[in-house]
């Protein structure tokens, strides 16, 4: 967490909404790695205002509630969302949080892999040739850097950010923020969401720093996997995922 001043609480004057989506049974040890994160942001001076968590309703129905609700709190700088198979550390919050208020970012996410496959990262660049979000093969350590779109198993979105999409032209009331079509070819909740902050004048931001397992079955998926991975099938996954190189990284298709 270098370039953080700790000792002078960063996140004093922020306020978080908690957004947990749960679909059925959450494992413990996720639970107990969420409340110690909270605990040690509210110690780095941030109030948590309330929990909006949906329980057992559909993916793009409960985040919808969710950003519906944070308008009706102005006090709340924004919302915390995790994913309840999220294996987050003790900092994890309190970095995301100090990345974006430091950057004056709407919003960051970190960094987890995908529990099957390749391993890949959940955050992505927009391929205006495929009309489609592409993930990227490699991402530099430790970095605070532009992306396009990404899963939402860990992300900071500010209220600014949801207001400014729902007084966007374009924003459908009836759909909301998370319109889910992947049942007909389309966007999945969550890229839905970026693909309408893109058209906003926010940038979306990862935080590389902030490394987090993903529970999977029979075990947690970590960076380390997808190197891994990476490093037995290189030429397969150089044809899989036609994604950037590295001296591209977090540079818009034109």
């Amino acid at each position: 967490m270098s370039g953080i001043d700790w000792e002078n609480k960063p996140l004093a004057g922020w306020s978080a909404m908690l957004a947990i989506p749960s679909y059925g049974p959450v494992d413990p040890s996720c639970q107990k790695g969420v409340r110690v994160a909270m605990m040690l942001a509210s110690k780095y001076g941030l109030t948590w205002e309330a929990d909006a968590s949906p329980d057992k309703v559909g993916w793009g129905h409960g985040r919808n509630m969710v950003a519906q609700s944070i308008l009706s709190f102005p006090e709340c700088t924004g919302i915390m969302w995790i994913d309840s198979d999220m294996v987050i550390e003790p900092n994890s919050i309190a970095r995301l949080l100090s990345t974006a208020k430091r950057n004056n970012a709407e919003f960051v996410t970190g960094v987890y892999h995908q529990r099957g496959g390749y391993f890949t990262p959940v955050f992505y660049h927009w391929s205006k040739e495929k009309k489609a979000y592409q993930p990227y093969k490699d991402y530099p350590s430790d970095s605070f850097y532009p992306i396009e779109g990404c899963g939402f198993g860990f992300v900071w979105t500010s209220r600014k950010l949801i207001h400014d999409i729902a007084v966007h032209p374009d924003f459908n009331e009836k759909r909301g923020w998370f319109p889910d079509d992947r049942d007909t070819g389309g966007f999945g909740e969550d890229m839905s969401f970026c693909f309408q902050a893109s058209k906003t004048d926010n940038q979306l931001y990862v935080d590389t720093g902030i490394q987090l397992g993903h529970m999977g079955e029979p075990r947690i998926i970590h960076q380390a996997d997808y190197l891994e991975k990476r490093k037995e099938t290189e030429w397969t996954i150089e044809q899989e995922m036609e994604s950037k190189k590295a001296g591209t990284w977090g540079v818009k298709d034109e």
